[in-house]
């Protein structure tokens, strides 16, 4: 019977051993509140960055859209200078025949 005792004393020991490991290893363990909790931060830290990150994309397209229309204006404003030259110097180029051709034709006869 002291066998018994004995054996059932270390066996006692043992299981003990055994069940502080496994209260240290819970203590560490997530429980299902805690990652239901740090999933309501998590998604409430993600939509306040996504706002932030909206509105400061919204004012980025502002200015790009400021600066294109800028830029376009420039282009138009060069576009017309361009064009007015063209005309100047096609009605130039037609005056210059015109006058060789006449030359060429008064010589000629």
């Amino acid at each position: 019977m002291e066998n018994r005792i004995a054996s059932l004393e270390h066996h006692a020991a043992e299981t003990r051993d055994r069940l502080i490991r496994i209260e240290t290893t819970l203590e560490h363990t997530a429980t299902a509140e805690s990652v239901a909790a740090l999933e309501v931060r998590l998604a409430a830290r993600l939509e306040s960055g996504l706002g932030a990150v909206k509105s400061e994309l919204r004012q980025e397209m502002a200015e790009i859209k400021v600066e294109l229309l800028t830029a376009m204006g420039s282009v138009r404003a060069d576009m017309g200078n361009m064009r007015s030259d063209l005309i100047k110097w096609s009605a130039t180029m037609m005056l210059a025949v015109a006058t060789l051709a006449f030359s060429a034709a008064r010589f000629i006869h």
